[in-house]
């Protein structure tokens, strides 16, 4: 399973910059059926300043007495609880927003709290929201083919500038990530329903993905093939068949990122591509050291031998650069080094290092660490400058509505408090 985080967050110690809400759990038995959601819904009016009802429950019990199953398809597929009483069932929609079909294996509660989202096929709020189009370059500038040592591989038939957005991709299959709480017997079964469920032409393709030839052939898939997302806020696979072709490379041309209210998945340029280069994307955490990366990429059954992974000299510089922007964030934890003078050092530091290892893509997590320290001292203006540089890297490389923007969005809010209580 790949990771979209592909720029992982940066975080100094004692950073407590995140959100806190939790969304309502249908698992528990003393939770009424229809419950107020933590999250607004979609919608023109969003953000909206009060809380609205969730969908109800529905599970394969619950079903045959509620009236409609909309968004779902079909009656859920589900285990019997497990010993914390909570059921894994498989829900399918047969065309999502009008297109291709999908099925998630998931918790009720989860089904539940994103059953609005789903219902909505309109989704030009959200594209007004954020200021553009949720949609890929129509002129498709590159091919799917053979590469050689690689299988299939994703090829630009002309040259790609910087920030195009290449693909748009909603899931074909989803899987809640930490299925231990329930038999792998019943997890299998669970992923059997889920995909049998899918449209032909969907379920067609899932069984065309690559896969390894171990074990049960859609967990297989899924294993090989996924890319790791948050649905309500509890870490899923996600199965992105056309996304799931490009290869990965440890200094990529591409990134990933994911909308949790449309579960869509955007591949986006990250440096200019020629006519015939491969796109590329990181399929684990872009500041990982050499040895970390080598363990990750060998449970997808590869050895990288790209230059970074291969050049022992440029290996053994690259891991000192990363692990020293890692010292850095961790000596701003301590009282003597925040002052100005050495804050704006140590930016300066980051920001060098930053560059030299292509790795921009972190400087929005590091401008928010930046900015809670420097409302710590006091300096509201300083703090604000970072802040809004933060809310803007984040909104391009980790998403309009990822939980790491929002964060920003909150930090932006409580210091315009901070600031009006100062007047």
């Amino acid at each position: 399973m790949f990771s979209l985080l592909v720029f992982a967050a940066l975080a100094r110690s004692g950073s407590t910059s995140q959100s806190t809400s939790t969304p309502p759990n249908y698992d528990d038995p003393d939770t009424p059926e229809i419950l107020t959601c933590s999250n607004n819904p979609p919608g023109p009016l969003r953000p909206l300043t009060h809380l609205t009802t969730c969908s109800p429950l529905i599970d394969d019990i619950k079903a045959p007495e509620i009236e409609g199953l909309v968004p779902w398809s079909y009656q859920p597929w589900c285990t019997p609880p497990n010993d914390a009483n909570s059921k894994l069932c498989a829900f399918t929609v047969s065309s999502l927003r009008g297109g291709q079909g999908m099925s998630i294996v998931t918790t009720p509660t989860v089904a539940a709290n994103i059953a609005n989202n789903l219902q909505d096929p309109d989704i030009s709020w959200l594209e007004r929201e954020r200021g553009e189009r949720l949609a890929a370059d129509p002129t498709k500038p590159y091919i799917i083919k053979q590469v050689p040592g690689k299988g299939l591989g994703v090829i630009a038939t002309r040259p790609i500038p910087e920030d195009t957005v290449i693909m748009v991709g909603l899931p074909l299959m989803m899987q809640i990530t930490d299925s231990r709480k329930w038999p792998t017997r019943k997890v299998f079964e669970t992923l059997q329903h889920a995909s049998m469920r899918l449209p032909m032409a969907e379920k067609q393709r899932l069984l065309n993905m690559a896969h390894k030839g171990k074990g049960y052939i859609v967990d297989d898939i899924m294993k090989t093939n996924t890319f790791q997302v948050t649905v309500d806020r509890v870490e899923h696979s996600g199965l992105y068949p056309e996304i799931a072709r490009i290869n990965h490379a440890c200094k990529p041309n591409c990134y990933v990122r994911y909308s949790p209210r449309t579960l869509a998945v955007e591949a986006v340029v990250y440096k200019d591509i020629a006519e015939g280069e491969e796109l590329s994307l990181s399929y684990i955490p872009m500041n990982f050291l050499t040895a970390q990366r080598k363990e990750f990429l060998e449970n997808w059954g590869f050895n990288c031998t790209c230059s970074l992974c291969t050049d022992k000299e440029a290996s053994h510089h690259s891991d000192h650069n990363r692990q020293r922007i890692q010292e850095v964030l961790e000596s701003l934890d301590y009282p003597d080094n925040q002052t100005h003078e050495k804050v704006k050092a140590a930016i300066m530091e980051v920001e060098d290092l930053v560059k030299q290892e292509a790795l921009e893509g972190q400087l929005g997590d590091f401008n928010s660490i930046v900015a809670e320290l420097y409302l710590d001292m006091g300096d509201f203006k300083l703090a604000r400058e970072h802040g809004e540089v933060a809310l803007k890297m984040l909104r391009k490389y980790a998403g309009f509505d990822n939980v790491r923007t929002d964060a920003a969005v909150e930090f932006l809010e409580k210091l315009r408090k901070r600031e009006t209580e100062r007047k």
